[in-house]
């Protein structure tokens, strides 16, 4: 992903249909990094899932930079000033957890929810908007189950899954049948 966001970004820019053709393809991989579903099916307290979150934003942030008026339409923006909306739309709800221990469960919430609140305001700072952050919404994609025998499919649909990540080696991985 850092890939093609370099490679994006260094999309020529000088002529109109340049720039025109430039913040649509900025606009798609946006929308793209928006699409993404992860699942650490050994969450802990969360680590991978909030620095993922985190470098997933940042890549965000990076391409909303880029476009004319953060990628807002014309009619969302009244001179200038947005109405407090956060133009990230990467959001901790793409990531999903399981936990077999009912407190490394609470601590990979309140992670979460502490490395959301965090990027609003990176956010906050790099584009000078003010972003709402509170209230906190209930946050229910950490279960506490054991994922060796949870059906990953009641967590996250498969369809809508795009990468499983973790701390290597996963040993359920190799009883894990290819469907």
């Amino acid at each position: 992903l850092k890939k093609e966001r370099d490679e994006l970004l260094a999309l020529p820019k000088e002529t109109k249909a340049q720039r025109k053709e430039r913040n649509a393809k900025l606009m798609a991989f946006k929308t793209k990094l928006s699409q993404k579903r992860f699942l650490d099916p050994a969450c802990g307290s969360g680590n991978f899932l909030t620095e993922t979150f985190k470098s997933l934003r940042r890549l965000e942030m990076d391409i909303i930079i880029e476009l004319p008026d953060y990628g807002f339409e014309k009619d969302e923006i009244r001179n200038g000033v947005t109405f407090f909306r956060n133009p990230c739309t990467v959001s901790i709800n793409q990531f999903f957890g399981i936990e077999i221990n009912d407190f490394a469960c609470e601590v990979a919430k309140t992670a979460m929810w502490i490395s959301d609140c965090q990027m609003d305001a990176e956010t906050e700072e790099l584009f000078s908007l003010p972003i709402k952050s509170f209230p906190l919404e209930n946050y229910r994609n950490i279960h506490r189950q054991d994922a060796l025998i949870t059906d990953w499919t009641d967590v996250i649909s498969a369809k809508k899954l795009s990468y499983i990540i973790g701390n290597p080696p996963f040993e359920g991985s190799q009883v894990m049948d290819d469907n």
